[in-house]
C-alpha cells in the first residue's frame, strides 16, 4: 500500500520483541535510555520528532537496487541529510544509494541487543532484525525517517581517522561548507569546514564536531553555505564567477573565465590566501579589519594621499606537514592564523572576498616600486588587456605604460602612476577593458574562426568574418584555451620537420600559428592541393590553416596581443 507523510508528522518508535527462550529485541531508543538511565554512560542521541521537515516523504513499501521514482528521491534526500549520500536526490536507487543504505543498516544493527543462545550456540536473527544488505525495507525506512537528530555517535576532531568523517565530510558538502574529493580523515580544510558552519549557524566556532554541532548539522534546519566552497576538479558557473572575481581583484592572471577549477585557478586562489595572511586577515569570528604588515607596505588614509604605515607580526610558516589527502593535521590548537595557502576556496575565504573591499589594502603605486601588491595591479591589467608579462612584483617601463593606457582609455590624468582613482577605477566592475580591433575565436567541432569587434557597451559581439580551416588532428590537437601573446610572424613560413611552407603566418601560442594552405616551397606555384581539400575537417600538426585569403586578412588586420580563443 502507497501511502504519503510529511517528516513534521509524529511517527511512533520503532520496536520489536521476539518471543523467544533467550533473547528479547528491544526499540533501539529503548536500549540508549537503559544505557543512560542504568549506567549513566554517554550514548547515541537519537531522538524522535525533533525536527520539521523540509520535503515530503513518500513511502510506497520496500526500495531496492533498481528502483525509481518519488520514494527512492526522498530516501536519497533524507540519506543525503544524515550525511550517508553525498549529492542532490536522483531518484534511482544506484550504487551509491544502496552503499548508504547498508552503512545505515550497520548502525542500527550495532544498537541491536546481542543474541545469546544457549550453551553458546546462537539462534536465528530474531524477526525484525536489521540486516545489512543495503535494500530499505519498511522498518528501516521508518527508523530512518523517525530519526531528525542524525544519530549522533561520537566527537569529530582534526586527526580522527573513520567513517564517521566521511559520513561528516558528506553532510558538510550537501550544505556547501566543503568540496573536492573526500575521504575518512578529519584534516584541516574539514576543520574550516566545520568552522565555517558553526560560524555560519551561530555556534561555538572552534573546528569540533561536538555533539551540539552535530546535532544541527544532521538536522534540517542546518543552514547551508551561503558561498560555497570550491576546490580542484569543480566546473559551471560557481566556478566562473569565483574566476571573475579573482580576476577583478588582481589574484588571477587570465582574460577569460573558462568555468573549470584548474591549476591556474588554484594558483590563483593561493596568492589571495598567501597575500591576506600577509595582512593579518582572520575570518569567521575572529574576523578583522585588515592591516598591512611589518613589510613595508602602505595604503592610503585620505584624499591629501598621505599615508600610514601599520605593522603586525608577520604569519608563520605552517606548523604541520600534510598527510596523503594534502591536508595538514598534526596541529591540533588553535589556529595561529585562520587562512592557509592551500589552493582550495573555502566558504568563509569566499564570503569575506565577495563582501570586503580589498581595494583598500592597495598603496599608490609609482615605477620602481617592488611589492605584492604591485604584482595585484599587474594582474589585473592584465586582466583588462593592458598588459601581457607575467606578474613578477616590479613596477618596470611595462607596467608604467600600461597604466598610461588605462588612465587614457578611462579617462584620467594620465600620470603613469597608481594613485587613489587610477586604483579604484582599475579593481572596478565599470573598468574599460584595453580593446584590441578584433578578438578571433577557433571553434575546433565546427573547424571555423570567427572573428568579432566590439560593440558601444565595449563586448565582442559584431560578427565581421567566418573561416573556414582546418585545425589539428586528434592525434596533434590545437590546444584549447585563451591567448593573448600573439602577434604577425614571417610573410612565408617554413615548416623544417615537415619539409612545407605556409603564406602569412600568425602566432597563437609558441609554435602554433594561423597560416595559409601549404606549398612545397615559398613559391605560390607549388601549392599542395590536398591542403586546400581538406579545410574544413582536422588535418594539421595543431597549427589553424586558412585559405590564403584569410590568413592574408588576419595579417594584416589584427594587432599583436589580439585575444585568440580556442575551444
Amino acid at each position: 500500500m502507497k501511502y504519503e507523510f510529511h517528516e513534521s508528522e509524529t511517527r511512533r518508535k520503532p520496536s520489536g520483541v521476539w518471543e523467544g527462550k533467550t533473547v528479547r529485541k528491544k526499540g533501539i531508543l529503548g536500549v540508549f535510555l537503559a544505557l543512560i538511565l542504568c549506567f549513566g554512560a554517554v550514548a547515541p542521541a537519537c531522538a524522535v520528532n525533533r525536527g520539521v521537515g523540509q520535503y515530503a516523504i513518500i513511502m510506497t513499501g520496500d526500495l531496492r537496487p533498481g528502483d525509481t521514482g518519488d520514494a527512492v528521491a526522498s530516501l536519497q534526500r533524507r540519506l543525503a541529510v544524515l550525511g550517508y549520500l553525498r549529492g542532490e536526490p536522483t531518484g534511482t536507487y544506484d550504487d551509491a544509494t544502496k552503499r548508504a543504505v547498508a552503512q545505515f543498516e550497520t548502525y542500527l544493527s550495532a544498537q541491536q541487543d546481542p543474541i545469546i543462545g544457549i550453551d553458546g550456540v546462537a539462534p536465528a536473527a530474531p524477526e525484525g532484525a536489521v540486516v545489512v544488505d543495503g535494500e530499505a525495507d519498511t522498518n528501516v525506512l521508518e527508523t530512518l525517517y523517525s530519526l531528525t537528530d542524525g544519530c549522533f555517535q561520537e566527537q569529530l576532531r582534526l586527526g580522527d581517522d573513520n567513517s564517521e568523517v566521511l559520513r561528516l565530510q558528506n553532510r558538510l558538502a550537501n550544505l556547501g561548507y566543503l568540496s573536492g574529493k573526500l575521504d575518512t580523515i578529519f584534516g584541516s580544510q574539514t576543520r574550516i569546514a566545520v568552522r565555517a558552519f558553526q560560524f555560519a549557524n551561530s555556534l561555538k566556532e572552534d573546528g569540533i564536531a561536538t555533539q551540539e554541532t552535530q546535532e544541527l548539522l544532521y538536522s534540517d534546519e542546518a543552514v547551508p553555505a551561503a558561498y560555497p566552497a570550491l576546490a580542484s576538479g569543480d566546473s559551471g558557473a560557481k566556478v566562473m564567477r569565483l574566476q571573475e572575481l579573482l580576476m577583478r581583484l588582481g589574484f588571477l592572471e587570465a582574460t577569460q573565465a573558462d568555468g573549470t577549477y584548474g591549476n591556474a585557478t588554484k594558483i590563483a586562489v593561493s596568492n589571495l590566501q598567501t597575500y591576506l595572511r600577509n595582512k593579518g586577515v582572520r575570518l569567521g569570528a575572529n574576523r578583522n579589519t585588515a592591516q598591512e604588515t611589518e613589510m613595508g607596505m602602505v595604503f592610503p588614509v585620505g584624499e591629501d594621499m598621505t599615508v600610514e604605515t601599520v605593522s603586525v607580526t608577520p604569519a608563520p610558516s605552517d606548523v604541520s606537514s600534510p598527510n596523503m589527502s594534502g591536508e595538514a593535521i598534526a596541529y591540533n590548537g588553535e589556529d595561529p592564523y585562520d587562512i592557509s595557502a592551500n589552493g582550495v576556496m573555502d566558504s568563509l575565504l569566499m564570503e569575506y572576498i565577495s563582501t570586503t573591499d580589498t581595494v583598500s589594502m592597495l598603496g599608490t603605486m609609482k615605477k620602481d616600486d617592488w611589492n605584492d601588491e604591485v604584482k595585484r595591479v599587474q594582474r589585473r591589467l592584465f586582466s583588462l588587456e593592458y598588459l601581457f608579462s607575467t606578474a613578477d612584483g616590479v613596477y618596470g617601463t611595462g607596467t608604467e605604460a600600461a597604466v598610461l593606457e588605462f588612465q587614457r582609455r578611462n579617462h584620467l590624468t594620465e600620470t603613469g602612476r597608481c594613485d587613489q582613482a587610477t586604483l579604484a577605477l582599475m579593481f572596478s566592475n565599470e573598468a574599460r577593458r584595453g580593446m584590441r580591433t578584433y578578438r578571433i575565436i577557433v571553434s575546433v567541432d565546427e573547424q571555423k574562426v570567427y572573428v568579432y569587434t566590439y560593440d558601444a557597451n565595449d563586448q565582442y559581439t559584431k560578427l565581421v568574418r567566418t573561416m573556414t580551416c582546418s585545425t589539428g588532428t586528434r592525434s596533434t590537437p590545437t590546444p584549447l584555451g585563451t591567448f593573448t601573446n600573439t602577434g604577425r610572424g614571417a610573410r612565408w613560413h617554413q615548416f623544417t620537420k615537415w619539409g612545407s611552407w605556409a603564406q602569412y603566418a600568425f602566432y597563437i601560442n609558441g609554435d602554433i600559428l594561423f597560416h595559409s594552405v601549404l606549398y612545397n616551397t615559398n613559391n605560390e606555384n607549388s601549392l599542395i592541393r590536398s591542403s586546400v581539400s581538406a579545410l574544413g575537417r582536422r588535418a594539421s600538426h595543431g597549427c589553424v590553416r586558412l585559405s590564403v585569403e584569410d590568413a592574408k586578412w588576419i595579417w594584416t588586420n589584427c594587432e599583436q596581443h589580439t585575444t585568440v580563443i580556442v575551444r
